[in-house]
């Protein structure tokens, strides 16, 4: 401070209006050290603002608190009373809610579809939207055209007062319509009242339903009881069982019968055999008196037809001897009625009627001749006749006896297949029979007739059994204990030597071989009753395929 400042009284300066820029001397601790500091008045202004607005703010706030209090109040009188009618409206609703449970169900599914489809149609949005904003910027383009398009409105506006016209006229028409639609709506309320009817048969049939869930309950005690002969059944199939093994000692009866109607059949086809082989010595003669029949036969027509040559190259002969006879003896009669005539003339006339009457008794004679060797060459030809029909004879008494034997030995063959197929008919209805009673190790199911009851089972070791062997594995892993009686089996050498359990005490048991049997090479083939048509049967691992 220098000596020309002057002291001021602070009642003579002048007031500040606000406490923006002033400051105030103040301190606080720093370090546990009391150091001073500047402290804003216009900080502590505008604190003091925030807390008068604050205030103001609280005080609003209670006021509004208060109104929404008694605003609360009046609600809560008004939320009282609808509670008490939502209370009965909800018991109303729960009336109702198990017939509206279905309808939910259904809502549900649809609501899930409608789901679905609100996701598709969200799809399409998202695509309209793409297409919008193609449209927006074909919307600009259109928007050039529009105005060009303006022109042609005015023009269409024209048009359109015509239209109106016409418009004034369907209105007219649409009235009509309008009251057909009257029409249509009274026959609405009749259907409506006949849905009325159909649903007051829905309750009935619902009525029915709820009947028919009574029958249902009976039929499960129908069941229950059906289920109790069931179980009667069941005994009766034990006892079936037991009828089964009796059948078993009938099917080795029948086995024994198939055996001697096997013995039987051989026998027959030994019979048989030898009725085919005569059958066929027969076809061999009937076959070699054929081939000497036909010979003969040829022979025959070839003596036959020479035989014929001959005889018609002799009757032309003796025609011919005979017409010149004739001729000679019409000269002969001729001179002869000359040689009358002229009786008693020269003694030359006499000579030539002697010489005419000889060359007529010549050419007589020459005819008789020819006669003659026609006569012999006919019958020659009918001897050779008479030898070829006798011949054919005996080759045709041949051809019937080979017939004959054909015959029989065909009749023969018959009975002897008709033989045949009897005694295989017999094998094959005891093949059947013991079939059918054919009990098998490997039948799983108990309702198979084949199927073993109670088979033990025999389980194979490594080795021999000795005092330790107390228990095995079976197929299904589980681990089981000898019993005294119980068998097992090694395989020693290609043989099953079986050994069973006579003693067990103590932890120790007492095994003793009990036998043994010759593992088989392979499948056996039995060639049965019927081998004739090339059938065979099977044994496969001890039992019959």
């Amino acid at each position: 401070m220098t000596g020309e400042d002057k002291k001021i009284k602070i009642s003579d300066l002048a007031p500040s209006s606000s406490f923006k820029g002033l400051w105030t001397l103040g301190y606080r601790f720093v370090d546990g050290i009391k150091t001073s500091v500047r402290v804003s008045l216009e900080a502590i202004q505008k604190a003091y603002d925030d807390v008068v607005k604050a205030t103001g703010d609280a005080n609003t706030a209670v006021g509004t608190a208060n109104k929404a209090a008694q605003d609360a109040g009046e609600k809560m009188v008004q939320i009282t009373e609808e509670v008490s009618t939502e209370l009965t409206n909800m018991r109303q609703l729960e009336a109702t809610v198990s017939g509206n449970e279905e309808i939910r169900e259904t809502s549900y599914t649809q609501w899930q579809a409608a789901e679905q489809g609100r996701h598709n149609d969200e799809l399409k949005r998202k695509e309209a939207e793409a297409l919008r904003e193609a449209a927006e910027e074909l919307r600009d383009t259109a928007e050039s055209t529009r105005n060009t398009k303006e022109t042609d409105r005015q023009a269409a506006e024209v048009i359109r007062q015509n239209t109106e016209k016409s418009r004034v006229e369907e209105e007219t028409k649409r009235v009509t319509a309008e009251d057909t639609r009257n029409q249509t709506e009274q026959l609405r309320s009749t259907e409506e009242g006949k849905r009325i009817e159909e649903e007051k048969k829905r309750v009935a049939a619902e009525t029915l339903r709820n009947q028919s869930e009574i029958n249902r309950d009976n039929a499960e005690k129908l069941r229950d009881e059906a289920e109790t002969l069931r179980a009667a059944e069941e005994v009766d199939r034990d006892n079936a069982e037991q009828v089964r093994i009796a059948e078993e000692g009938k099917r080795d009866i029948a086995e024994k019968a198939r055996a001697a109607a096997e013995a039987e059949r051989q026998k027959k086809e030994g019979e048989r055999i030898i009725e085919e082989q005569l059958r066929k010595t027969a076809e061999v003669a009937r076959q070699e008196n054929e081939t000497t029949r036909q010979t003969q036969e040829e022979q025959r027509e070839q003596e036959t037809v020479q035989a014929i040559l001959k005889a018609e190259e002799a009757t032309g002969k003796a025609n011919a001897a005979a017409i010149l006879a004739n001729e000679k003896a019409g000269l002969a009669d001729a001179a002869a009625g000359n040689a009358d005539t002229a009786a008693g003339k020269t003694s030359t006339a006499i000579t030539n009627a002697e010489n005419a009457t000889k060359a007529a008794n010549d050419a007589a004679s020459a005819a008789n001749a020819a006669k003659k060797n026609a006569d012999d060459a006919t019958g020659k030809a009918t001897s050779a006749a008479d030898l070829a029909t006798e011949k054919a004879g005996l080759a045709s008494a041949a051809a019937t006896a080979a017939d004959t034997a054909k015959d029989n030995a065909v009749t023969a063959t018959g009975n002897a297949n008709t033989a045949t197929d009897r005694a295989n008919a017999a094998a094959e209805n005891a093949e059947k029979i013991a079939k059918g009673f054919q009990s098998d190790w490997n039948v799983a199911d108990p309702s198979d007739p084949n199927y073993i009851k109670n088979k033990p089972e025999i389980p194979t070791l490594a080795s021999a059994p000795g005092a330790d062997t107390l228990s095995y594995v079976n197929a299904a892993g589980t681990t089981v204990n000898f019993r005294i009686g119980d068998e097992v089996r090694v395989l020693e050498d290609g043989e099953y030597v079986f050994y069973k359990l006579y003693d067990l005490a103590g932890g120790v048991a007492s095994w003793q071989e009990t036998g043994s049997g010759t593992a088989l090479p392979g499948n056996i083939y039995l060639q049965g009753a019927n081998y004739y048509n090339d059938s065979v049967i099977i044994i496969k691992e001890g039992y019959i395929q």
